[in-house]
């Protein structure tokens, strides 16, 4: 007897694991804040040169004193963009020098009305003149109209410095991929359990700690150790929470998680929205945290975890109790049958250059890996332009996840009706046309833009459901959990470059969205490359892998049966 059989007995999805998977849905939310707060942290106030005493004296002493408004029109250019908007430029003020000369021509009366009196009426002598503009001489003026502090603008993070902002974006999710790495070697040598009580409290005392960040060198450190945590903390208490779900069960569990990670962007928005500096909302989001140490007195260990190390009496009273909450009487000796059990699985070590050993392989493993990276792309990319977007910012956030209900609806609606590569084509394409409409739409059309970026939001978010999904599905027992580890690390390569691509929209303002869009839909044409897991049982070995993709055999035997959609053979330890 296998666990899943076991699991079937206890039952797939009773009392004692709706308890679990709650606790793992407070965890996935606690995730959301932690990987989406920079959202709010890095937020861009609107903001201008600060104008040097030397303007502001020279102006009183030859025209009399003018209001802060006649000063910024004065001092500060104006631009214009493509659309016909006009507003002052954000990095540059006028050269002083340039500036006096200019000053001088005609009389100051008629220049300082001049340059209040109409917008359109600025540009005479001043704006069109001989005039250079230098960088801000001594740094730039934030509002606090929605923000009253952020990362932005306590560290200076714009103009020639807003590099700084999308690297500290990027180095949070080299975190998480260094903790999904780490925390499985970890947790395979001391457990799931201590791993995830370690992590949760050191993701706490990080998250803590950003706030008393002195400069961005020091947050962006911080962040980055944050995200270690981070990704640690949410892989290790979903494999033990998910652990306890039969696998008839599991695709709609795993859907309902990502339906909670959805359902967070409204706490965080919610929470934004009523603390708008950006070290209270650090310590907002972070102090919850200590409620999951209390997760020591509720958490099990990982029973697969314990199997495979033989510690065959810690798992047996976990699973007692689990029979005794779900009222459950187990036959004399099942125990037994279970602790017998030893398969290829328990003693064959995999890597990740097994799933390259072949070209058929390679060109499987390729393909799904680069779907995850578009998926973690688009997805974070569009999340983190949320401010771009335009709007009310936290409005538009807490939309951004309520759109991604109705895609896991309409993925388990037709997932099983159409396939899984159609499936996945079918939301990538939405998400890809969206995205790009969104980004090429004019200024003007501002709630359009937003309704195409929430379509492509729609798309996104399901399809990254997809692809989990196909990922399990495609690879054999043998090396499933190796590929969905795997492919989680190529998603936080997705989520590095996500950022530093939304640096393009300097070149070209649609350019990260239609590259979002563009990469989406040949992600979703690839896909169709790879064979289709509907109603096929699941690869145990890798030979059977080995002789699907090649397609040397049609893979049907009896080991391969199913209970609704999910093999009933299937080992995973």
């Amino acid at each position: 007897m296998h666990y899943d059989d076991l699991l079937v007995i206890l039952g797939e999805f009773g009392s004692y694991q709706k308890r679990q998977y709650l606790l793992i849905c407070l965890v996935t939310i606690s995730t959301t804040l932690q990987t989406l707060s920079i959202v709010f942290y890095g937020a861009v106030p609107e903001h201008h040169c600060k104008v040097p005493d030397a303007y502001v004296d020279y102006l009183n002493l030859n025209y009399g004193n003018v209001t802060q408004d006649e000063l910024l029109n004065l001092t500060i250019p104006w631009i214009q963009d493509d659309d016909g908007t006009l507003h002052r430029s954000s990095c540059n003020i006028y050269d002083y020098e340039k500036w006096t000369e200019n000053l001088e021509v005609g009389s100051g009366a008629h220049f300082v009305n001049n340059a209040t009196k109409d917008e359109s009426n600025i540009t005479p002598g001043l704006v069109k003149g001989n005039m250079s503009e230098v960088a801000c001489p001594e740094g730039r003026v934030y509002s606090q109209e929605v923000f009253t502090a952020t990362i932005v603008s306590d560290f200076d993070l714009t103009c020639e410095n807003k590099v700084f902002l999308s690297t500290c974006k990027s180095i949070f999710f080299v975190g998480k991929l260094a903790g999904a790495i780490l925390s499985g070697i970890i947790s395979d040598r001391f457990g799931r359990r201590p791993t995830f009580l370690f992590s949760v409290c050191l993701q706490t005392l990080s998250g803590t700690l950003v706030m008393l960040s002195p400069n961005i060198f020091v947050y962006t450190v911080i962040y980055g150790i944050q995200g270690i945590f981070e990704g640690s903390v949410f892989l290790t208490s979903y494999t033990i929470g998910m652990e306890f779900v039969g696998k008839s069960k599991r695709k709609l569990a795993g859907f309902g998680n990502m339906a909670t990670f959805s359902m967070g962007y409204c706490v965080l928005s919610l929470y934004a929205y009523f603390v708008r500096d950006w070290r209270n909302l650090a310590l907002t989001v972070s102090l919850p945290g200590l409620l999951y140490c209390l997760y020591y007195f509720f958490f099990p260990e990982s029973v697969r975890w314990l199997l495979a190390h033989g510690r065959n009496q810690e798992a047996e009273v976990i699973i007692n109790k689990v029979a005794k909450v779900n009222k459950v009487e187990l036959e004399q000796g099942i125990l037994e049958k279970l602790f017998e059990e030893k398969s290829e699985m328990q003693t064959t070590l995999h890597t990740p250059i097994d799933m390259f050993r072949t070209w058929d392989r390679a060109k499987i493993t390729l393909n799904i890996s680069f779907n995850w990276v578009v998926n973690s792309i688009v997805y974070y990319g569009i999340a983190l332009n949320t401010q771009g977007l335009g709007g009310n910012i936290y409005l538009n956030f807490a939309l951004l996840g309520l759109a991604e209900l109705p895609g896991f609806a309409f993925a388990l609606l037709l997932l099983d009706r159409i396939g899984r590569r159609k499936m996945s084509l079918l939301l990538l394409t939405i998400a890809g046309c969206g995205c790009i409409v969104s980004g090429v739409l004019p200024a003007d059309l501002e709630w359009l833009s937003i309704t195409f970026a929430l379509i492509g939001k729609v798309g996104i978010g399901a399809s990254f459901a997809v692809i989990y999904l196909i990922t399990a599905e495609t690879f054999p027992t043998v090396m499933r959990n190796l590929s969905l580890g795997f492919s989680s690390a190529m998603s936080r390569v997705g989520g590095i470059f996500a950022p530093q691509i939304l640096l393009l929209s300097s070149v070209w303002g649609p350019l990260p969205f239609v590259i979002f869009g563009a990469a989406s839909i040949l992600a979703g044409l690839l896909i169709m490359l790879i064979p289709e897991t509907l109603n096929r049982p699941l690869c145990q070995t890798v030979e059977d892998f080995d002789d699907w993709i090649s397609g040397s055999t049609t893979h049907n035997d009896d080991t391969g049966k199913k209970i609704d959609g999910v093999s009933i053979a299937e080992k995973e330890v």
